[in-house]
């Protein structure tokens, strides 16, 4: 199993596992969506507070829900609106790592 952060629209921080074996299945399951988008925390990479390594995978279909909730710590890191529940994980060329405890 490898760990990840999850952000919510509530303004919580967690730490979860998922499978990277499962594909984008544990991901779709701890955001509750059914299509991600990744993109890079340019917010805080900007202003030298977190390495190239970190993205953020985020709900790609969350304005199209009902009711949308902006996700005020993502957009924070991100630098613009984001929507919906958000993890961050680390990549290592072609593949999600593990956070560590440092990471957290």
């Amino acid at each position: 199993m490898t760990t990840a952060l999850l952000i919510t629209t509530n303004d919580e921080f967690k730490t979860v596992e998922y499978n990277p074996k499962r594909g984008l299945k544990d991901f779709y399951d701890h955001i509750k969506t059914n299509m991600v988008q990744v993109v890079m925390p340019y917010g805080l990479r900007n202003l030298g507070l977190l390495s190239d390594r970190f993205i953020m995978v985020c709900d790609e279909e969350a304005l199209l829900k009902d009711d949308p909730k902006l996700n005020i710590f993502a957009s924070t890191f991100y630098g613009s609106s984001i929507y919906g529940n958000v993890m961050i994980v680390k990549e290592d060329e072609e593949d999600f790592v593990a956070l560590t405890e440092e990471d957290h």
